[in-house]
Order: structure tokens, then C-alpha cells, then sequence
């Protein structure tokens, strides 16, 4: 052991770092600056390099033979690195570091970002990152807020920070300030750094305009009925196809205009498939019309489904033959729902003589159909006729008491002529658009039948920041007049404690509910809702207790308030400000970072087909009792989870030795993992925690206890 040199000052080397040229870096603390010196090892290969580093120097890291440290300060750290002669600034870092490690070649950091929080404002091109100037954990937990006190007019903005309660407020013109407007706001005040969210808005110009918290009544329908046009060039060709009845549960079929060089002249065939609702008619392109369409449409049996559908059945009921008489009454069908169809059972008293009917498909309208039978003395023996009358959805059967059995009655109501109405009704129509004579050409051509809507109510839900304040807007007629009407919150001065008022102009159609942000409550709301006439005349209010279970009512509402928080993160930089860049941020603090070096090989699927791609290095981390990794597979960036533990173990020492890691569980159990779940196994388990655990070339040295040896 011998002396390489004695320091000027008597200030002692700090943070000794041995690089791979053999070269010893270390730092001096001249008393509230540091200084940058290197060794050969020798006194007279011992200098300084640099007379002053910015902030405080650490995690000085050997980065494939480049010295890497981190200059941490209250304001802004950085990342530095040297090659012993000069010093390179790599990148401004947004958060505290607290690790700093090589993996073969590349520099991973785990930082605690400067706190931050995310304004999502309704409407395209307004979503802004909002981040805390400097590292400070007093900025954590931070409300901005974004309030229209009537300070501001046109595109103007104006923010303020004030400290004692840890709040940015944001003064804007409602509806008229543009996110880029309060971007700058924020970055002038100084506190809080701004800057235009891509992630959640792709290509977000910041042209969009901010709203404090206001929604927008939509979701109410009218009842309308699905349709298509087809109108080709050239004229006498229009084509108009329409479901029997409104409602959206008859949009989705396509209809298909298909060439087919097997037909000569003017023709055309046509086909419908239930199962996949389609109509596919098939044409010779440049020879079939619009009326030789509409003749294939109506009449061929194969496209019967598309023009008809079933009205209702009627058969045996269960475990009868129909020998049974049947006898003169009257039933309605019934229990038709959404999900349900309407059918009834005829019971007659007679072993072998029930009837079944049932509608044809679900829904109340189907209901309240009267299925009637008589006696007719013109009938003779085991006979019987029926007829439906569509207006008064009456089918009637005449039957020979005493001799018309179950089966005579099955067999008249679904062959007579006279009770076609009953067996089916009209389904989709094809027609000739007004003003054309069919007579034109076809082409081919494809389409859905669409826009079918049933009636429902527009709804608007104020989902507030914080528990027991949703409020639920509903309107109290179907229909898509109530659609378009703007919600918006407004914090106003002039009103104090827990009150609120509500204004609505039917010009503009805007209700405008003024509060004291962060002490009015949801239940207050809803009053002064209620009590605006021409605004409840149309809508009903209440507490949303589907968005907020529980809802009791007693939250307060803020206008669009958003609180700031801090997140650890794991980046990674190749030694360049371009490319330091974000990896991962796990749900709680990533800790025991370690390297693994060595190349690894990670099979993906492109495009269905297996690639295997080389990893050079990776680096474990633990989050909680859960073993994760991240690398970069020479593509991407991949971020996995190894192996959750339990929830009492405690994981740590991770050590990485040749081409695997070493990790301690509850100290005294020593693990190895090849980064796999399966590859992740127990190798030993001492008598108390293992210590100093070093890796030596391909082994592990640890110190550890035994069976009473140690």
C-alpha cells in the first residue's frame, strides 16, 4: 500500500471509480463545490480534470470506458460524461436520480420525475403536460385548476402559483382560450413547466379550445327507420331498399349487386342468407335494369327471406298427436319483450289437443294478436278454415264442434290463402326511387341497410375530480332534439360557501351552473338545477350513483382541477440528449437495479412469422416482491415482468453474474434467474442473510452461514 498522491487543502477524494482503461476517477469537495481528478496511480498521473462540476456529483459510473455521473441539484439535474480530459453535457433530467447503472454500454437511470399532472379538456388539440420546474417533492400533490372569473377575454390567459396552498390557477376565457395560450401562461408564471400532450392527441396542434369541466347531452335517438339507396350513373336506375318497421334491430343487412357472366340479356337472380344477412342479387353488368332488380328481389324463392319474414307459428303443443277436439275460444298472444316473443298456448281440456303459437321473432309489438275460433254449422266433419285480418290482428278459425281435432285446426292456419298475414308479413322492400321508371342500367355494387334507430333519452354525466359528487343529467322525452345542449361548471367569485346557481339560454342552448370551486357539493347542484325552469322543464337531474357507487351527494365539484403527482421512472441514454429517453414507469418505486451482460436472444412474431432478436445486456430491477427486466432487443424497448412473489417477501442483493442474476429472498435465500418465470429457481438457503455477494468473472462469492459454519 503506498501513497499515489496527497491532495492540496487537505480535501478528501470522494466517490472512487475505477474505468476500463485503468484509469481512477474521483471527485473533491472543496467546500461547496466539487472538482473533477483522475489517477494512473501514480502522483504524477494524478490531476484534476475538472476545476468546478455542476451540482453535486454522483453515481459516478464506468460506462464502457466513459465516466458517467450525475450532477444532482434543487433545480435541475443533469447527466454528464468524460473521457478524462474534457466534460460533456448529456441531457437536463425532470426528476431526483437515484441510480445510475451500465449495462453494456448503455446508461440506465431510475429517477423520481419532477411532479406532474396531465389536462384533458373535451375536444380535440387542448390536452397539455404540466410539470413541475424543478425536482422539489413540496410540489407533489399540487391542484391546478382552470377557472373563468370574467378576467379574462378573447384568447388570454393568465397563471398564478401561490405556495402556501400549493396551487396553480388558471384564469381563462371559457370556450375561447386556446391550449397553446395556456401553455404559455404557464411556462411565463415559472413554477410549472408546459408543454402540448401528444401521447393522448396525436398531431395536437394546441388550437383547441379549454372548457373548465363542461360536457355535452348526447345518446338521444328518434325512432327511424334503416334504409339504403343505391343511385348509379346514368338514369331510371335508383334503387330503394327499407325495413319494414323503425327501430336499429333491423339495420346491418347487406345487399350485393353481383356480375354474373352466366346470364344473358336482361336478367337477374337473387338470394338472401339469414345467417349472415346478406342480399345478394346477381346481374349481367351493362344489360340488367333497375326494374328486372326488383322482379328478382320480389319473386325468386331463394331471396323469399329478405321480402318476407315469419309473423307467427302455430303447432302441437309438447307430447300431443292433435286427435284431440278442439273447441270454441278466444286468446291473445302475449309476453313479448326485448328478449322475449310473444306466444300463447290454446288449451282445449282434451287429451291430445293443445296448441302452441308463437311470434316469429322478439318484441311487444307482437302482443295482443287474437287468435279466435268459432263454430260454423257450414262445416262438416273433421274440417276447419282460417283467415287473418290484418287491422284488427285477428286470426280466425272456423271449426266443426264436436269433430275438428288439433291437428285439422295446425293444418288450415298454415296452409289457407286466407291466413297468409298470420304465417308471415313484409319484410325489407325494394322499390324505384321517385321520379325514375326503372328502365335504366345496373352495376355492380355493394351496400348496408342502415341507419335504423330506437327511441332513447339523451343523458350527460358531470363526473367530477373526488368521491359523492357525479351528477346525471336525463332528458325526460325519447329523441335527438336533446343532443347538443352544453353542461358547463364555471367557478365564480361572487358566490361563497356551499351554494351554487344554474342559468340556461335556449339561444345558445347552454346551461351554466356558476359555483365555489371546492365547496359546493353535487347535492347543491342539483338543487339550483331544478330550480332553472326552462332547463328542468327538459331534463331531470339526480346523483350518478353508476359512475360514483354510493353517491351520497356531500362531494364537492371543482372545474377541472387535476393534482399533481410524482412517478418513478426507469430511462436509459445512450450518451446523447436525443437519446436519453423514458423506458418504464411500474405502478410503485423500482429498486436493486442490476446489470446482466452477455448477449441474450428474445423470440418475437412479426407479422405472424418467429424472429429471434440478440439483447445485449439487461437490466433487472424488483417492484415490490415482483422481479421485472427491461433490454432492447435491437427494435424495441421491452419491458417484462420475471416473477411475482409473495406478498411478505422481500427481495434484494441482485447481482448480475455472467450471463444470469443473482438475488436474495428475506435475505437468507439465495435465487438465480435466467429472466424467465420457469428460469427463475432457488439455488440455496442459509442460516441467516447472506452478505457481500460479488460476482468474479462466471461466479458468485457471498458470505453466508451454514450449519453452524460460516
Amino acid at each position: 500500500t503506498v501513497l499515489v498522491a496527497d491532495l492540496v487543502n487537505g480535501n478528501a477524494p470522494v466517490d472512487l471509480l475505477k474505468v476500463e482503461n485503468g484509469t481512477v476517477f474521483f471527485t473533491v469537495d472543496t467546500g461547496g463545490t466539487f472538482q473533477l481528478w483522475k489517477s494512473s496511480g501514480f502522483a504524477a498521473g494524478t490531476k484534476q480534470v475538472i476545476p468546478t462540476l455542476p451540482g453535486t456529483p454522483e453515481f459516478l459510473t464506468d460506462v464502457n470506458g466513459t465516466l458517467y455521473f450525475v450532477g444532482q441539484n434543487d433545480t435541475c439535474p443533469t447527466l454528464w460524461k468524460s473521457d478524462g480530459t474534457s466534460l460533456e453535457l448529456v441531457a437536463s433530467l425532470s426528476g431526483s436520480v437515484d441510480s445510475l447503472t451500465d449495462v453494456n454500454g448503455v446508461a440506465y437511470l431510475g429517477i423520481l420525475e419532477n411532479a406532474r399532472a396531465e389536462l384533458n379538456p373535451p375536444g380535440p388539440n387542448n390536452d397539455i403536460i404540466i410539470t413541475a420546474a424543478s425536482p422539489q417533492a413540496s410540489f407533489n400533490g399540487a391542484v391546478i385548476q382552470v377557472v373563468d372569473d370574467g378576467s379574462q377575454a378573447d384568447d388570454t390567459a393568465l397563471a398564478t402559483y401561490d405556495q402556501p396552498s400549493n396551487t396553480l390557477t388558471i384564469n381563462i376565457c371559457n370556450g375561447v382560450t386556446t391550449a397553446q395560450t395556456v401553455l404559455n401562461a404557464i411556462n411565463s408564471e415559472g413554477t410549472f413547466t408546459a408543454e402540448l400532450n401528444t401521447d393522448t392527441e396525436p398531431g395536437n396542434t394546441g388550437e383547441g379550445v379549454i372548457n373548465t369541466a363542461p360536457v355535452t347531452t348526447d345518446g338521444g335517438a328518434d325512432l327511424l327507420t334503416a334504409e339504403l339507396t343505391f343511385s348509379p350513373v346514368l338514369a331510371n336506375n335508383d334503387l330503394h331498399f327499407k325495413a319494414p318497421e323503425a327501430g336499429k334491430a333491423f339495420n346491418g343487412v347487406k345487399v350485393r349487386f353481383v356480375n354474373d357472366d352466366s346470364i344473358t340479356g336482361d336478367a337477374a337472380t337473387a338470394t338472401y342468407d339469414p345467417d349472415t344477412k346478406t342480399l345478394t342479387v346477381y346481374i349481367r353488368e351493362g344489360m340488367t335494369t333497375a326494374n328486372t332488380v326488383i322482379t328478382a328481389v320480389n319473386n325468386d324463392p331463394d331471396a323469399t327471406g329478405f321480402v318476407t319474414r315469419t309473423h307467427f307459428t302455430m303447432d302441437l303443443a309438447d307430447g300431443n298427436n292433435g286427435s284431440g277436439l278442439v273447441h270454441p275460444t278466444t286468446v291473445t298472444t302475449d309476453g313479448g319483450s326485448d328478449d322475449d316473443k310473444a306466444h300463447v298456448t290454446i288449451l282445449f281440456g282434451e287429451d291430445h289437443g293443445d296448441i302452441f303459437v308463437e311470434a316469429g321473432s322478439t318484441g311487444a309489438g307482437l302482443n295482443g294478436v287474437t287468435i279466435s275460433l268459432v263454430d260454423d254449422p257450414d262445416l262438416t266433419g273433421d274440417s276447419a278454415e282460417a283467415t287473418y285480418d290484418e287491422g284488427s290482428r285477428t286470426l280466425t278459425i272456423k271449426i266443426n264442434e264436436g269433430e275438428t281435432t288439433a291437428s285439422t285446426v295446425v293444418d288450415a292456419v298454415n296452409n289457407d290463402a286466407a291466413a297468409e298475414g298470420f304465417r308471415s308479413r313484409p319484410n325489407y322492400s325494394i322499390s324505384l326511387v321517385s321520379g325514375n321508371d326503372g328502365t335504366g342500367l345496373v352495376f355492380v355494387t355493394e351496400g348496408t341497410i342502415d341507419g335504423g334507430s330506437d327511441p332513447a333519452k339523451a343523458t350527460a354525466t358531470i363526473d367530477a375530480p373526488g368521491p359523492n359528487n357525479d351528477v346525471l343529467f336525463t332528458a325526460k322525452a325519447d329523441g335527438s332534439a336533446a343532443n347538443g345542449i352544453l353542461i358547463k361548471v364555471l367557478g365564480d367569485g361572487t358566490i361563497s360557501g356551499d351554494n351554487a346557481s344554474a342559468a340556461f339560454d335556449p339561444l345558445t342552448r347552454t346551461l351554466t351552473i356558476r359555483i365555489n370551486p371546492g365547496v359546493t357539493t353535487a347535492d347543491t347542484v342539483v338543487t339550483a338545477v331544478e330550480a332553472e325552469p326552462a332547463f328542468s322543464a327538459i331534463f331531470a337531474v339526480e346523483l350518478n350513483s353508476d359512475t360514483d357507487p354510493g353517491n351520497t351527494g356531500d362531494g364537492v365539484i371543482n372545474t377541472a382541477s387535476v393534482t399533481t403527482s410524482q412517478r418513478a421512472a426507469i430511462w436509459r441514454s445512450d450518451g446523447t440528449s436525443n437519446g436519453t429517453v423514458f423506458v418504464y414507469a411500474p405502478d410503485s418505486t423500482p429498486a436493486n437495479p442490476a446489470a446482466v451482460s452477455g448477449t441474450s436472444f428474445h423470440e418475437v412474431v412479426v407479422d405472424m412469422i418467429p424472429e429471434t432478436r440478440t439483447v445485449n445486456g439487461t437490466l433487472f430491477f424488483t417492484v415490490g416482491h415482483e422481479l421485472w427486466r427491461t433490454f432492447h432487443d435491437g427494435v424495441v424497448q421491452r419491458t417484462l415482468q420475471v416473477k411475482v412473489f409473495s406478498d411478505t417477501d422481500v427481495l434484494g442483493n441482485l447481482t448480475g453474474v455472467g450471463g444470469a442474476l443473482f438475488f436474495t429472498v428475506n435475505d437468507s435465500e439465495l435465487w438465480k434467474s435466467d429472466g424467465t418465470a420457469d428460469g427463475t429457481t432457488q439455488v440455496f438457503t442459509a442460516d441467516a442473510a447472506l452478505e457481500s455477494m460479488t460476482g468474479v468473472d462466471n461466479a458468485l462469492y457471498f458470505r453466508a452461514t451454514k450449519s453452524g459454519k460460516t
